[in-house]
């Protein structure tokens, strides 16, 4: 080999050795800049919310067990099936059998029943019906499902979650943070909710897989009062993923400590029947509850819609009739309005004197 060769080899052999330095840095510094990156705290939310509010229809079974400080566990099994805004919960609890429907009757309606035995001997419990309003039967609310996974505490208690509240229409006074953080050796982004007031925080928290933000792994509410935890409410989720697209939890434990002690402790488990498939249309009327048995009682609580103007009402088994003093149904004129059995009397009325005057003419 020449002087000149040997000139050109070692060039050639400086280059590519700068080169690869410079591509090593240059990787080192795309690393960097990829690991520095931090998402926006909305952006992760919204994605949540959107993700769960394009769930519509669904059907699953849901099982609750929850311990109160130093009492035995309580457990309860939902049956619940929604369609837009109808959503229907079969419920099992204390060996009692509830059902309460919003749309089984019609669109503003909500009608509930129990198998528990009536407080008057030999009577029977009244199938009844309320306006579809919170005021007008606090007790008989649907934590809808589609939300489990993003709220702290017990399901029961999910109807009062806001979730539009949290995810998307976010006070201007709430600070959002976004951080990595670590649950058993994972790597997560936690997004928080920060108020601060006069003289407490309150934290709302959620653990976020870092490639599927709508797989929600861990949440948390807290309030602090004077430098101390007042409440912490956890709750950790186990997740599946439905029809290749639904991130949804099929487990979740959730704790809620008041002053550091114990308070509730919670474990919910989870079955989907199915997720925006078509529900059969029975699922949503009347002769779809079979808890209903025939002469059932009926309490109408509206101001309208009422079947029938007056009288006792009862399930026969297929319709809501009235009925008589005597027990029996009465006449099918009984489901007209009173305005309507007059207008029909003055009718029939006006037939008798005009069958009377011709017979009159006629015999003079």
């Amino acid at each position: 080999m020449n002087l000149l060769s040997y000139r050109i080899v070692v060039i050639t052999a400086k280059c590519i050795f700068l080169f690869l330095i410079f591509f090593y840095h240059l990787n080192n510094i795309v690393i960097a800049e990829e690991s520095s990156f931090t998402p926006d705290g909305k952006e992760i939310l919204k994605r949540i919310y959107h993700a769960r509010t394009a769930i519509h229809k669904g059907d699953v079974v849901i099982n609750t067990s929850t311990k109160v400080s130093d009492h035995k566990s309580v457990e309860w099994k939902w049956h619940i099936r929604f369609d837009g805004q109808k959503i229907r919960a079969d419920i099992d609890r204390f060996g009692v059998s509830d059902v309460i429907c919003l749309g089984c009757y019609s669109k503003n309606t909500r009608l509930f029943y129990t198998t528990a035995l009536p407080s008057v001997p030999e009577g029977k419990m009244a199938l009844t019906f309320y306006d579809g309003d919170e005021e007008s039967s606090p007790l008989h609310q649907i934590p809808n499902p589609k939300w489990l996974g993003c709220w702290t505490e017990e399901f029961e208690s999910l109807y009062y979650f806001e979730p539009a509240l949290t995810f998307l229409n976010i006070d201007k006074n709430i600070i959002i943070n976004v951080v990595e953080d670590d649950i058993s050796g994972q790597n997560y982004w936690k997004v928080s909710l920060n108020q601060k007031g006069e003289n407490m925080e309150l934290f709302w928290s959620c653990w976020v897989d870092k490639n599927v933000w709508e797989k929600i792994v861990r949440c948390e509410h807290k309030m602090i009062k004077e430098g101390e935890d007042f409440f912490v409410a956890e709750a950790n989720f186990e997740n599946v993923c439905y029809d290749g697209k639904i991130w949804f939890p099929y487990k979740i434990l959730s704790t809620r400590y008041e002053q550091k002690k114990l308070t509730r402790a919670a474990e919910t488990t989870l079955k989907i029947l199915s997720l925006n498939k078509p529900l059969q249309p029975e699922v949503f009327s009347l002769t779809g509850i079979d808890l209903l048995k025939k002469d059932t009682p009926v309490s109408w609580n509206l101001e309208r819609d009422r079947p029938y103007p007056e009288g006792q009402l009862i399930w026969d088994g297929k319709n809501i009739v009235v009925m008589d003093e005597l027990g029996h149904v009465k006449e099918r004129m009984s489901k007209f309005h009173p305005i309507q059995k007059f207008l029909m009397f003055l009718g029939l009325s006006a037939v008798f004197l005009g069958v009377a005057m011709k017979l009159y003419k006629r015999s003079h």
